[in-house]
């Protein structure tokens, strides 16, 4: 009888919620978009925000709520106190980068990119803690100007390929931040007034090219970075020009110009085998500067007027000249003789402060064709065997000319296999195995430029069996074996999920083990249905699919009565009315 009445309360709490989720539901209409004479910059809509139009709307972010991807939302002129949070593909566009203002308030981040492959264009962002902050690849940000924020103007963690074109970023701690953030291009910018101008910070295979850095602490500052090619770069006014210190390595600076810096470029700390060539550095306090750093290659720069020095390295092992015939560098404050007209003194030009010398010094400043760089990118990165990889050597460059042919050495042979006068060609191998490539690019004045990279080819290893109770009793500790072979033979890891709620969940990475190896781990369900997420991860980062295995824990007809009894409790009154209205039912 007792459990009949509490049928019949349920039956009648229920109606009652009902009526009360049903009076308090807001009536909503569908937005109309404004029809602008704007065009439509990409696929997909255009929704517009400011401006006159009916149906814009107010804010950005509800924009962006409301945008799918590949959705374009258009921003009126105007001041927009917001921090905006982006987690789709679409394509932000301000009407005029001086008068689209987004402003920060003062803390937090004003723009942040949580997904790939977003662009922004046209906005003036200012006033937060950073002014764009993405940890995802693929993102352009065009044509904005980012300024007086507290800690970064652009800031790009872990994120790979996002590009930052024709933006002017000022009084900021760091202008543009990269950290841990690899193959990224940095074109076209302007940085001043900033304690950092462009900060990488173990950061490797990025190109900075065409950016001028001026007014800043240090102008462009690498840390713990490699193989970054700055190119076609103006520094002045900095306290560093270029600041390649604490185990920067294999880093170039190509083509630039530094001058009136209390230091053109300063190498320090184990920063070893990087190359200044082509550079123009002069009117500094220091041209270049290098302390416990070594291997490093400078030759073919123009040294004039540097006030204090035009140079200055304690070490004993760098490289001052590119040997003979090709030369050295051009000093202003060299006082030897051409005795047989070939262009190079016949004297060696004494680096101050060690032992080191420009054995082939330039009698005249440097006006020689300067060959091409070549840059290699390859998808997938880790191939399986007889998959179609492509090769793209579209970062490779010229600074003073262009690129005509790319040649390919898929065997290692020293014989290029493949010639085209386009960027890309596709390859493949047929068992797992590292295997050299060397790409080959020749420039309209036919030199050369080469790199050989390492393709390593990898079979993905097996999705993992899961063995386990797949029913029980909530509350009771339960164990999980996986099990998993890799064709490789690499170890392997497995990384498993359970999730319970929003807020209570298992996700963990275990190992490494053997290939075939078994492990084992224990999960306590509360009563419900759940799902174990199961995949491989072998030695080089390649996974498998996932492995699924669903469990049940059922709960008992007491804690399915619960919440009702708990309901009652909490509401005494609504208990006496509902207990009165079923006494009159039965």
């Amino acid at each position: 009888m007792s459990g009949n009445i509490l049928l019949k309360k349920g039956l009648v709490v229920a109606v009652i919620l009902l009526f009360i989720s049903v009076s308090v539901i807001p009536s909503t209409g569908t937005n109309t978009v404004k029809k602008s004479t704007i065009p439509t910059f990409y696929d997909g809509n255009t929704l517009y925000v400011g401006g006159s139009g009916p149906g814009n709307y107010t804010t950005i972010q509800e924009a962006i709520y409301d945008a799918s991807s590949d959705d374009t939302v258009f921003v009126y002129n105007g001041i927009y106190y917001e921090n905006l949070w982006i987690t789709k593909k679409i394509y932000l566009i301000g009407q005029d980068r001086g008068n689209t203002i987004i402003d920060g308030g003062g803390s937090g981040v004003v723009v942040n990119i949580q997904t790939g492959h977003v662009y922004v264009e046209n906005f003036q962002i200012r006033n937060g803690e950073t002014g764009i902050k993405t940890p995802n690849s693929g993102n352009i940000i065009s044509n904005c100007t980012i300024h007086h924020n507290s800690w970064n103007g652009i800031w790009i963690f872990d994120g790979v390929s996002n590009k930052m074109v024709n933006c002017h970023i000022y009084s900021n701690e760091n202008g543009i931040y990269l950290y841990s953030g690899p193959q990224n291009q940095i074109i076209n910018c302007t940085v001043n007034s900033n304690s950092y101008g462009i900060y990488l910070l173990v950061s490797n295979g990025n190109q900075i090219f065409n950016c001028t850095a001026y007014g800043n602490g240090l102008g462009i500052y690498l840390h713990s970075s490699i193989k970054n090619d700055i190119i076609n770069c103006i520094t002045f006014s900095n306290n560093y020009g270029f600041d390649l210190g604490i185990e920067s390595h294999y880093n170039k600076v190509l083509n630039c110009i530094t001058y009136n810096n209390q230091i053109g470029i300063n190498f320090y700390h184990h920063s070893n085998v990087n190359t200044v060539s082509y550079c123009n550095i002069t009117e500094n306090d220091w041209g270049v500067k290098i302390y416990d750093s070594l291997r490093n290659n400078i030759y073919h720069n123009d040294f004039v007027n540097n006030t204090k020095e035009n140079a200055y390295d304690i070490n004993d092992n760098n490289s001052w000249d590119n040997g003979y015939p090709s030369g050295g560098n051009y000093w202003d404050d060299y006082n030897g003789t051409d005795g047989d007209g070939d262009g190079i003194g016949d004297t060696p030009y004494n680096i101050p402060g060690g032992i080191n010398q420009d054995r082939y010094p330039l009698m005249e400043p440097w006006e020689g064709n300067i060959p091409p760089t070549a840059h290699l990118e390859w998808n997938p990165t880790i191939p399986e065997p007889e998959q179609t990889i492509l090769f793209d050597a579209y970062r490779s460059f010229d600074p003073d000319g262009y690129i005509m042919l790319y040649e390919w050495d898929w065997d290692n042979d020293g014989v290029y296999d493949e010639s085209f006068n386009t960027s890309t060609a596709t390859h493949s191998w047929s068992i797992s195995g590292d295997y050299p490539v060397t790409l080959r690019v020749t420039d309209n004045a036919n030199l050369t430029g080469t790199i050989t990279i390492i393709v390593i080819v990898n079979q993905s290893p097996e999705k993992p069996t899961i063995d386990g109770p797949t029913k029980g009793g909530a509350g009771v500790n339960y164990h999980y074996t996986f099990r998993a072979y890799d064709p490789d033979d690499d170890n392997i890891y497995y990384q498993y999920s359970v999730y319970f709620s929003m807020h209570d969940y298992i996700e963990e990475t275990i190992g490494p083990y053997p290939s075939g190896t078994n492990a084992t781990v224990s999960v306590t369900f509360p009563w419900g249905r759940y799902t174990i997420n199961v995949r491989t991860i072998d030695a080089l980062g390649k996974k498998s699919d996932w492995a699924h295995l669903e469990v049940r824990m059922p709960k008992n007809q007491q804690s399915n009565n619960m919440w009702l009894y708990k309901l009652l409790e909490r509401f005494p009154l609504l208990n006496q009315l509902i207990t009165r209205f079923v006494e009159r039912l039965t």
